[in-house]
């Protein structure tokens, strides 16, 4: 029996007739009176929804009324699909947003042919909104629509693709890191955000947009580095009982009281499997690790692990609540800080480990926004809001210790604090013969960085500062003083509480 009637009925073809056998109820209490066997041949949702409810239904039993389905989409989506699906005339598509909409719906409900007949009305408003037809585009992996729509926007003054370079002038919401993210990219891989500033500095199209370029490079050594079976053997006293099998072929012998001991999820794993081996997901070394780290004595803190190899670990630590395994990946990381910052950044994300998040952070803000790092392929499995969260506070970090650099360099003087010869050892040649306000921002800005970081390594011991010529410690000290004041006075410290797991732009 239907439920109670609705406010509104829709219009021909869709208003009450007596050969529909289903009613679609919109979300605004719009009721579509259409036909199983239409539905079935255009989604593959409605194909498998139908054909469960035929199973369950008693054969003996007379047709009733139609049924009702409510379904989450407005009035104005759902005639828009039904139109695409029945031999009626289409909908209008002037609008972008209704556009969308429906190739959403589309997408929900498996209805391929509508997705592929609004492929041209999505591509026609590539002109008026480029961006806005990337995003979507890159949301539903049509490739072709992308790089089409990308290279428009590249090519919009919108885009703000020459603005690259930070200068005091800049303003955030004036850069492409800005005008190339909205609401509609901040759940697409970030991969794709990257691939498009990437794109938007140097014009080099990408291979794909859609995709990463190529698969990460395969780690370049063998699982036994770090699983030795008679190790574990000696270690438990008892032969094995039970093979694991990672992702990649490989099948390591354990023990099946040792993992269950270890890990929950590794125990449940094992009772749902019953006898046969148990099949993780992971590549064989990550695999072995995680077996060597379920034993005691498994000396996983003195393992020599490449960064990409310690990514995957610290994953799969998390994934089977190894809280010593996870540990020892978090300080293996923070060693990578300087040579992966971005790597390190993403896995901190991931692992909701916000001390690593904000050293990483910290450690790109070194470096110019136009270089965040080498491609990551985490990228590919994190929010572009991150990435996006993480450029604004590479921007604001170096825009206000930027602003403040003018002010202590012409107000100290550099150069009445040090001898030539030691000017000389700790700067630039230019910064020492220029006027502070004519350098270029990113000479200016590396060199208090220096002094910065010059500061606080020296201060640790006197025996550092002596090293120094005489009252240079005492000079760089004073600087780094004044500059951490004013950084502190202009929120700053608010910077470093960044939390991008809370992020909603």
């Amino acid at each position: 029996m239907p439920d109670s009637p609705c406010q509104t009925e829709i219009s021909h073809p869709f208003h009450n007739t007596t050969s529909a056998d289903v009613i679609l109820r919109s979300v605004d209490d719009v009721d579509f009176y259409v036909h199983k066997h239409i539905l079935s041949m255009a989604s593959g949702f409605f194909r498998d929804l139908f054909s469960l409810e035929q199973n369950t239904q008693d054969d003996s039993s007379s047709k009733g009324p139609p049924s009702v389905i409510s379904v989450t989409e407005n009035s104005d989506v759902i005639e828009g699909i039904l139109r695409l699906c029945y031999p009626v005339d289409e909908p209008e598509m002037t609008d972008i947003s209704k556009v969308v909409d429906i190739f959403g719906a589309a997408h929900k409900y498996d209805i391929r042919t509508v997705q592929n007949r609004l492929r041209v009305p999505l591509r026609s408003f590539i002109d008026k909104s480029p961006f806005r037809v990337f995003a979507h585009a890159c949301s539903y992996k049509l490739e072709d629509t992308a790089r089409e729509a990308a290279e428009a926007w590249r090519s919009s003054p919108e885009s703000h693709s020459k603005l690259f370079t930070l200068s005091s002038n800049n303003r955030w919401e004036n850069t492409p890191y800005s005008s190339s993210y909205s609401r509609e990219m901040a759940d697409v891989p970030a991969g794709i955000y990257y691939r498009l500033l990437q794109y938007l500095r140097t014009g080099d199209a990408p291979q794909s947009f859609c995709y990463p370029t190529s698969p990460p490079s395969p780690v370049q050594i063998t699982p036994n580095s770090y699983y030795c079976q008679r190790t574990l053997l000696d270690a438990v006293g008892a032969p094995f009982d039970i093979n694991v099998h990672a992702i990649d072929g490989v099948t390591f012998p354990a023990h099946r009281m040792v993992l269950s001991m270890a890990s929950a999820v590794l125990r449940n794993l094992i009772h749902e499997e019953g006898n046969d081996p148990i099949h993780l997901s992971e590549d064989a070394c990550t695999v072995a690790i995680v077996l060597r780290a379920c034993y005691p004595s498994a000396g996983i803190s003195k393992l020599d692990m490449p960064f990409s190899l310690v990514a995957t670990v610290s994953q799969a630590a998390m994934k089977y609540t190894l809280c010593d395994l996870e540990s020892v990946t978090k300080q293996k990381l923070g060693g990578y800080i300087s040579t992966h910052p971005l790597g390190v950044f993403l896995n901190a994300v991931h692992l909701e480990w916000m001390e690593g998040a904000r050293a990483a952070a910290l450690q790109l803000s070194r470096l110019p926004i136009t270089d965040p790092g080498p491609y990551d392929p985490l990228l590919e499995r994190t929010p572009t809001r991150v990435l996006h969260a993480l450029l604004k506070f590479h921007f604001d970090y170096r825009k206000a210790l930027m602003q403040h650099c003018y002010e202590i360099t012409t107000e100290f003087r550099l150069t009445n604090y040090y001898s030539g010869d030691a000017m000389k050892d700790l700067l630039p040649k230019k910064l020492l013969q220029e006027e502070p306000s004519s350098l270029y921002p990113e000479l200016l800005l590396s060199s208090t960085i220096y002094l910065l970081n010059q500061a606080s390594t020296s201060g640790s011991s006197s025996s550092d500062a002596a090293r120094q010529p005489s009252g240079a410690f005492r000079n760089i000290a004073t600087i780094y003083a004044k500059l951490t004041h004013s950084l502190s006075s202009v929120s700053i410290v608010s910077l470093l509480c960044f939390d991008p797991t809370t992020l909603d732009d």
